[in-house]
């Protein structure tokens, strides 16, 4: 049944993917649409003995197992292809407009969560948890969205491009931190010197990470070890930095994306995660996907008070972002005019699969009703289609800065340096 299920989300996912390009939509688009296609809020309630019978529940397990490896994989690639170097000496407006763009809506998102509590909250959820979280849920961007959207529309080289792209890199990194701290203070459950253990638990890791772990892989790629080996050795220190801050009470997404950043920018190291990239997005990640989509009642949404509640919800989403990271980008300077600031906030606004990993991780964890978790999902999907069909009426236009944000995959395969490459 397994093998029948995966060739079944390939063939939707693809086929999303193709119909979203059609209406003028990148893939990832498509591949959000798939998961809610075939989960109970259109299969299972056009022909739900045929929705059971294609995903029985006790095949759910594996699907989730196979999605949270696509995770790892996916989230230890979109750190080592972050350019810290570029961020670091962009740093003043770049850290300005992120914080302007995460500090509103998280704020707002903390509102919501005092009118939403405790209709909309999970079991295990304590008014300060859930605030976090859906403050978390409301301030984040999806880099890797964006990367791809920006690359299908061939906006990745515009000055506004750019400039979201650095932006939405270090809102990830904050994110990743904000959901750090609330699982901490869940799993501690509120023990002061259990949420302290853990913070500083997760602090001695991330250090080890950058100050142990890169300088010896870097050596290691100096002493041109034999590629196969050094292939090898990545991929135990990723699931061992995964199972650690999973064992440490945070989760093992964290410990991939911090693998991938402390990851030196050495082609013989960057083989790895690119490789793995390639067939993760054909096959584990749209698992993901579908997984969110198995799990997304809209049917929950069945009176106009949720509904209504789900519209404020996106509002509000929707104005902390765009009033956030318009007014920072104006005032630092880093967009020239009103309409590129505008353009930026709209950019920030996408968040795709980023906000499903939060909307998953705060329903696995209790923090979040299943209606919520739909909701959520619903924002995720209209704010990522929002930029898509915005920013052409934007002119996102400009000069081709040398400068990217992410690296050149080309260049890794041909064996040269990339761009952002340790000297």
């Amino acid at each position: 049944m397994l093998l029948l299920q995966l060739a079944l989300i390939v063939a939707a996912v693809q086929l999303c993917a193709l119909a979203g390009r059609r209406l003028g939509l990148p893939s990832v688009i498509g591949e959000m649409v798939a998961g809610l296609l075939l989960g109970p809020s259109l299969l299972g309630r056009l022909a739900p003995a045929l929705e059971h019978w294609l995903f029985p529940t006790n095949t759910l397990a594996g699907l989730q197992a196979l999605g949270d490896l696509g995770l790892i994989f996916y989230l230890f690639a979109l750190g080592a292809q972050l350019d810290v170097e570029l961020a670091w000496r962009q740093s003043g407006q770049v850290l300005l407009v992120s914080l302007a763009s995460m500090l509103l809506p998280f704020g707002s998102g903390i509102a919501l969560a005092l009118l939403f509590w405790p209709r909309l909250a999970g079991p295990q959820a304590t008014l300060l948890t859930f605030g976090l979280l859906l403050g978390t849920a409301l301030a984040i961007t999806a880099f890797p969205v964006l990367a791809r959207l920006l690359s299908e529309c061939g906006w990745q080289q515009t000055p506004v491009g750019q400039a979201a792209l650095l932006c939405a890199a270090v809102d990830d990194v904050l994110a990743w931190c904000l959901l750090a701290l609330t699982l901490a203070l869940t799993h501690a459950d509120g023990s002061l010197p259990m949420v302290a253990l853990t913070l500083a638990s997760t602090l001695l890791f991330s250090l080890a990470a950058f100050l142990l772990l890169r300088p010896a892989l870097a050596w290691l790629a100096r002493r041109e070890v034999a590629p196969p080996l050094l292939t090898v050795l990545s991929l135990l220190l990723l699931l061992l930095c995964s199972y650690l801050t999973g064992a440490i009470g945070v989760h093992p997404l964290f410990g991939a994306f911090v693998m991938g950043l402390c990851l030196p920018r050495r082609p013989v190291l960057l083989r790895l995660p690119l490789a793995v990239q390639e067939i993760n997005d054909l096959l584990l990640l749209p698992l993901y996907f579908v997984y969110s989509g198995l799990r997304t009642h809209l049917d929950l949404l069945g009176t106009g008070q949720l509904w209504l509640l789900g519209l404020l919800l996106l509002a509000v989403a929707c104005a902390g972002k765009l009033l956030g990271g318009t007014l920072a980008a104006r005032w630092t300077g880093l967009s020239r005019t009103w309409r590129q600031s505008l353009a930026l906030g709209t950019l920030l606004n996408a968040r795709g699969l980023v906000e499903l990993i939060v909307l998953n991780v705060g329903l696995d964890a209790g923090l979040l009703s299943p209606a919520l978790f739909s909701m959520g999902v619903l924002m995720a999907l209209a704010t990522t289609v929002m930029a898509c069909w915005l920013l052409p009426a934007m002119g996102v236009d400009g000069p081709r800065p040398a400068a990217f944000a992410t690296l050149s995959q080309q260049a890794v395969r041909e064996g040269r340096e990339p761009p952002g490459a340790d000297p």
